[in-house]
């Protein structure tokens, strides 16, 4: 099965996925002779699907903040014991992160964390800056930006850049991006731009953050304070061009990160090899 180097969400689960992320319920459209029995499903067929939503929640954090490696078996009867469940709500709750490529199935029918491979890096950091681009510029446009709020996460992400508290900067800069997303008023726009930046955040997690030397924090806190100026003066351009040098710069940093470490630098060169 093809590995993707990040979460992608299915096309197929697009409705199904953001009825669960929006409103915490699953919808799936019934045919009109079954309608009957939704109003007949029995108090433990319910709890079962809420115990599905939670599992799958909790699980979809642990996944996205590594607390669970690339690549590591899933167990199922330990996240049943550990939710204090049967295994058909976590059975559920994986087929759910499937969806999303967050885990695979393997053909001896166990589960595993997909893992990070780089077989599709491009074309997601093409469609990454294309829609953060577009998220920027959009935003900007609807002159809804609360200026005290955006200004004070600003403050929250450098202070926690000067202090090295890395999950703490991610987490300040991706609620200000999700701000961003949802002052575009489009809900295609917010959709999938989220989606995008759930996208990297094992990357990111893993090649961006502990990998920031004192200069390239300072650029991101001055590249971050831009792209939110520009919002909140209502400047659509330069709101695009700071969105587009923030996420290059975090590109940037990624890649110089899988450069090799001390490889290159090492005289291999022998006259004898010892015996």
């Amino acid at each position: 099965m093809m590995t993707l180097p990040f979460c992608v969400v299915a096309d197929v689960d697009q409705t199904r996925y953001a009825n669960i992320m929006q409103h915490g319920i699953v919808s799936p459209q019934l045919p009109e002779s079954l309608g009957m029995l939704e109003s007949e499903e029995s108090p433990v067929t319910k709890q079962g699907r809420r115990g599905a939503l939670l599992v799958y929640a909790a699980l979809r954090d642990d996944i996205l903040w590594l607390r669970i490696e690339p690549g590591q078996a899933i167990d199922e009867v330990a996240l049943a014991r550990r939710f204090k469940t049967s295994r058909t709500p976590v059975r559920e709750a994986l087929l759910l992160l499937h969806g999303e490529w967050l885990v695979q199935f393997l053909p001896n029918r166990s589960t595993i964390v997909s893992p990070l491979t780089l077989n599709n890096a491009r074309e997601y950091f093409d469609s990454h800056l294309v829609l953060a681009r577009m998220a920027a510029r959009a935003a900007t446009l609807t002159g809804r930006a609360d200026r005290g709020t955006m200004l004070s996460l600003h403050r929250d992400f450098e202070r926690a850049m000067s202090d090295g508290a890395c999950e703490q900067a991610f987490r300040t800069s991706l609620k200000l991006h999700r701000m961003l997303a949802r002052l575009t008023g489009n809900i295609f726009l917010n959709r999938y731009f989220g989606h995008s930046l759930d996208a990297g955040m094992r990357a990111k997690i893993l090649f961006y953050f502990p990998k920031l030397d004192s200069r390239e924090r300072l650029r991101a806190g001055v590249l971050l304070e831009a792209l939110i100026e520009a919002v909140i003066s209502g400047d659509a351009d330069a709101g695009d061009n700071a969105m587009k040098a923030l996420v290059v710069h975090e590109i940037g940093v990624i890649l110089r990160s899988l450069y090799p470490a001390f490889g290159d630098r090492m005289d291999l060169a022998m006259e004898e090899f010892p015996t």
